[in-house]
């Protein structure tokens, strides 16, 4: 096996519950394993890293029963529990804006980069744009920056 072939499995298998959460909203595990089609010791992984994070919460509310057995509990997707800030340069213009996991935008705003380089670095305005938008957060840790 590749040695990173086990990286490349995990992140595949995040990516695929993220995007699902991010779809519906929220889901039991039950559903998360059956609708995923990974084995409920992998789907519980990636639920457990989630919730570590808060990208999940646990609800008090049951979702329905798969089948025999109890119901399970609801995890809900938290779209704001981290942000992200993208840059689109064109030319001399720039627009930057900020969104949430479900890839809401929540602030954006169009800019003149000025020049290429100037004696403050490499277009100073989109800087202080991004870093109005870090601030926009209100809290929310910023990922990253693209």
């Amino acid at each position: 096996m590749e040695p990173y072939l086990p990286n490349y499995l995990k992140g595949k298998n995040r990516r695929l519950v993220f995007d699902l959460l991010r779809e519906r909203g929220q889901m039991s595990r039950a559903e998360i394993t059956r609708d995923t089609g990974m084995s409920f010791p992998t789907a519980m992984k990636v639920v457990d890293a989630f919730l570590e994070k808060g990208l999940l919460v646990e609800l008090d509310e049951t979702g329905p029963a798969a089948g025999a057995g109890r119901k399970g509990r609801l995890l809900r997707f938290e779209p704001g529990a981290y942000r992200a800030v993208g840059v689109e340069c064109e030319g001399r213009f720039a627009r930057v804006g900020l969104a949430d996991m479900a890839g809401g935008v929540q602030a954006r705003g169009n800019h003149r980069a000025g020049r290429f380089r100037t004696h403050a670095g490499p277009f100073p305005p989109v800087a202080a744009a991004i870093r109005r938008m870090c601030a926009a957060a209100n809290g929310a840790p910023v990922l990253g920056v693209c």
